[in-house]
């Protein structure tokens, strides 16, 4: 008994259309990929609030200052904004999970400093996948 060949029209090489398909895939993607690449996107708006009052508004640009801000309450807090980031540096709040966020720089992220209620928050436009577009 032989075995069954295998139809022709399923042959294991690639034609050259599959090759092009293939090709169009990859430059697509890396195209995809360079414009959507961090930093491409506009600086956000980082806005720090202590019990639901806005302290300070602070536009997120790479101008190459630093900042410090101090915010005291029931705990002393350090905010630092540079380069186009902004986190909480230093703080003698008992759990320091605000330090340990580290940096925030796109919009939609967060830090929050529970103990001396203070939060700093990232606004601005979204960023979108290619689903929700």
């Amino acid at each position: 008994m032989q075995a069954p060949k295998k139809p022709e029209h399923l042959s294991s090489r690639l034609k050259w259309g599959d090759a092009l398909v293939i090709g169009l895939i990859l430059c697509l993607a890396s195209f995809l990929f360079l414009i959507r690449a961090p930093g491409s996107d506009g600086a956000g708006v980082a806005v720090i609030t202590r019990d639901g009052k806005v302290l300070e508004r602070i536009a997120l640009g790479a101008n190459g200052q630093t900042l410090h801000f101090i915010v005291d309450g029931d705990y002393h807090n350090e905010i630092m904004v540079s380069g186009g980031r902004i986190c909480f540096s230093e703080s003698d709040c008992p759990d320091k999970v605000c330090v340990h966020t580290g940096w925030l720089s796109k919009p939609g992220q967060t830090a929050v400093c529970l103990p001396n209620r203070v939060v700093i928050t990232i606004e601005g436009a979204a960023q979108l996948d290619a689903v929700s577009k």
